[in-house]
């Protein structure tokens, strides 16, 4: 199944993310043949590294099935406990791609309906060279047997697809049968139509995946809250070359700080990750946008942008006065136009 996990990893789960990544929504993908080391392995450990996995990646399970059943251990080695007792009641014998199918979905039937199972066609194997067919052919008689009966079991309560080769056509078949179930499951809360919501969806989306990311560095992160809950008028830069993590400070300094039901709002902005997030005046008017939709004031920006600056200013001084805001700094929004260049990859946020 070498060809089929490079499609996934190439293919399906990078476009699955990024069309989640539009709903807040994150996906990590966790294959049961990776991660399990020698050591686990040698000292019966694998059976249970696995099956703790499963319980990790619910609700949903993919299972390919070619024509091999799979390693056979002497011996279901697990813990004592929840969880774990149905192994010791399960007849020895069983592969351990079987077991985890048991496990994930054929003893759970809130999960049937979110797995889904791919049966590659027999015929495939004949078409490999002959030097190449052992690692696809069943491993024995008896082996072939069972896999007809665990495919049999699944197909009664499960949906099954089946597909002749780990091509392209495979790939999308995957990537819209997944994406199906996730929508199901985490459906769009509302059509996302204005202008306003469709840019601040880019930098939502940015700023929760880059959160995700950010690990450790709590002293940083200490000294940033102090600055913004202290009494400074200066205003604070941080810089560093691309890759050293600022957007992920920045993201995760957004999320520290209180925001809703608090008396302090947020707004992140996040350069260069939008189509139009780099210019200037656009920046300026979501600025105004959100500020306005925020505290319930009227108006619009006015359309030259030598005039955005200063109404964004004192839009943002109306809304501190009306709703008593932290506002420090005494020229808010003081813009200077760069010289023409390429728009900057994403970077840190305002």
């Amino acid at each position: 199944m070498q060809a089929e996990r490079d499609l996934l990893v190439r293919f399906v789960f990078p476009e699955l993310r990024e069309r989640c990544a539009r709903r807040r929504l994150h996906v990590i993908d966790v294959d049961l043949r990776w991660g399990v080391t020698e050591q686990e392995s040698q000292h019966g450990g694998k059976l249970e590294v696995c099956l703790d996995e499963i319980e990790r990646c619910r609700p949903f399970f993919v299972g390919l099935l070619g024509e091999r059943y799979g390693w056979i251990p002497p011996s279901y080695s697990v813990p004592e406990g929840p969880g774990y007792e149905w192994v010791d009641r399960i007849e020895p014998g069983h592969s351990i791609t079987a077991l985890e199918i048991y496990h994930g979905v054929l003893r759970d039937p809130a999960i049937q309906a979110r797995a889904i199972f791919y049966y590659r066609d027999p015929a495939y194997v004949a078409q490999l060279p002959v030097d190449q067919r052992v690692g696809y052919e069943a491993e024995s008689p008896e082996a072939a047997d069972k896999l007809a009966k665990l495919k049999a079991e699944v197909r009664a309560h499960c949906p099954v697809r089946d597909y002749s080769a780990p091509d392209q056509a495979f790939e999308r078949m995957v990537l819209e049968d997944l994406w199906a179930a996730i929508d199901r499951s985490y459906p769009d809360q509302a059509a996302v139509e204005d202008s306003l919501a469709i840019e601040r969806s880019f930098h939502e989306a940015f700023l929760e995946a880059r959160a995700r990311l950010f690990l450790g560095r709590s002293d940083t992160i200490q000294a940033l809250n102090a600055y913004v809950g202290g009494n400074r008028l200066t205003p604070l830069v941080i810089t560093g070359g691309p890759g050293a993590g600022g957007s992920a400070l920045m993201a995760a300094l957004a999320r520290s700080l209180p925001s809703e039901g608090s008396d302090q709002w947020v707004l992140s902005h996040f350069v260069g990750i939008s189509p139009e997030s780099s210019r200037v005046n656009h920046t300026v008017r979501r600025l105004w946008h959100e500020i306005a939709e925020r505290f319930s004031l009227q108006g619009q920006p006015p359309d030259d942008g030598q005039k955005l600056p200063d109404k964004c200013t004192r839009t943002s001084s109306t809304a501190s006065e009306r709703f008593s805001l932290m506002y420090r700094t005494r020229t808010p929004f003081e813009f200077h136009r760069p010289p023409t260049r390429r728009a900057p990859s994403p970077s840190y946020a305002g």
